[in-house]
């Protein structure tokens, strides 16, 4: 999904915000116009509800944004 690069700030700051309402983690890369997102849990080796919101969330913010 395409995001112009001037969003990129404000979508980083949405998605650690609504990471850290539900105790998750979400890591972000930018590299040549590209922004990737790693959701990361304290359980290494399982995939935790709080995991899968945030994964969802930051799909609906990126659909908001397109």
């Amino acid at each position: 999904m395409r995001v112009p690069e001037q969003a990129h700030g404000a979508l980083i700051g949405r998605v650690q915000r609504d990471a850290a309402t539900r105790s998750d983690h979400a890591q972000f890369e930018r590299r040549r116009g590209e922004l990737t997102f790693t959701v990361t849990t304290g359980f290494p080796g399982r995939v935790t509800e709080p995991d899968l919101w945030l994964a969802s969330r930051i799909e609906a913010l990126l659909a908001e944004l397109t």
